[in-house]
């Protein structure tokens, strides 16, 4: 008897691991049976990460589909870069978090920039470029590591698109050794396309850099409109407000009224100071079809890490200062 259930319990074991590894073969975006390297099989052993890796596959067919030739060639490209990337920083170097977890944060990362790889705002189809980095790992177990990101128009139907896409590509930079005064640090550039038009594109652009062992790392936001025609220009002041108007004085009045907790916190001569510098720099504005969006970074204020203080002013408060052919006062289409 006891000979009787042990064979069965064997059958029984045998039965269940078989369905495990066939749902967690199904799972996955290709077939665990045949996984031979680190990160396959890495995949395989953790149901969530074979759910991150089939959510990434379905994402990347989708933007495949409606990219052009070119589009397909660099989505593929950058695709191939980030394997190359996972694998150096999840399994080449010295890394504390553990392959898993490591793959894990890496998944979600790139499931969210897949969101952009292909999206149509306003006009036009944009894409998207990404650029790694990982190098070997520090005294404190985990590797130097970077990602540069920027847009493209998909199939550009015009010299001045195709000139603004040669703009928004950033000149190749070192791995990260030109951070911390000779030494590596971590660097992360993005961006998010604000709003677009035949006229004018929106770009929020990121950049975060960090030097291993420091107390924080810096941020800095900026926002960058380029004016497409005739020539790719970037939006000056004096294209959207009549320079002989008080604007400058009522941006900041505007702040003041949306933001009365700064001028408790720090003395309010000094914030006038890098207001006016901050709030009429085009670099901090962003556009809706109702409003000019100013994102004032604290780091341009106060120094240290920064995050974005926005404040809204709908066009209709801005008429009396606008040029009449201002770029932004025209129908607007927004990613949002």
């Amino acid at each position: 008897m006891f000979i009787y259930m042990q064979i069965n319990k064997n059958i029984i074991i045998a039965f269940l691991l078989g369905c495990f590894l066939a749902n967690m073969s199904e799972a996955a975006s290709f077939d665990c049976g045949k996984a031979k390297t680190s990160l396959e099989k890495t995949i395989c052993a953790d149901p969530n990460l074979s759910n991150l890796d089939e959510v990434l596959a379905k994402d990347y067919d989708n933007s495949m589909q409606i990219l052009s030739v070119d589009g397909k060639k660099i989505l593929r490209d950058s695709q191939r870069r980030w394997l190359r990337f996972i694998n150096d920083s999840c399994f080449k170097y010295k890394n504390d978090r553990g392959s898993t977890v490591c793959m894990q944060e890496m998944y979600k990362t790139r499931i969210k920039d897949m969101k952009t790889a292909a999206v149509k705002i306003g006009p036009f189809l944009f894409s998207r470029v990404d650029y790694y980095f990982s190098k070997s790992d520090d005294q404190f177990g985990r590797p130097y590591e970077g990602q540069t990101s920027y847009p493209r128009i998909d199939n550009p139907l015009s010299n001045s698109l195709t000139k603004w896409n040669t703009i928004m590509a950033p000149k190749p930079e070192a791995g990260g050794e030109d951070l911390c005064d000779g030494r590596p640090g971590d660097r992360h550039i993005g961006f998010e396309i604000k709003s677009a038009t035949n006229i004018a594109i929106n770009t929020k652009q990121s950049y975060f850099f960090y030097c291993h062992g420091t107390a924080h790392g810096y941020a800095n936001i900026d926002s960058v409109t380029y004016i497409l025609t005739p020539e790719p220009h970037i939006l000056k002041a004096d294209d959207v407000f009549s320079q002989d108007s008080p604007w400058r004085k009522f941006l900041i009045d505007r702040f003041y009224d949306a933001r009365p907790d700064l001028i408790e916190m720090i003395n309010k001569d000094r914030l006038s100071d890098g207001l006016e510098e901050t709030l009429t720099d085009p670099r901090a504005w962003s556009f809706t079809k109702e409003s000019l969006v100013i994102n004032a970074n604290t780091n341009s204020l106060f120094g240290g890490a920064g995050s974005e203080m926005p404040v809204v002013i709908p066009w209709n408060d801005l008429q009396p200062f606008l040029l009449p052919n201002a770029p932004i006062s025209i129908d607007h289409h927004s990613a949002d």
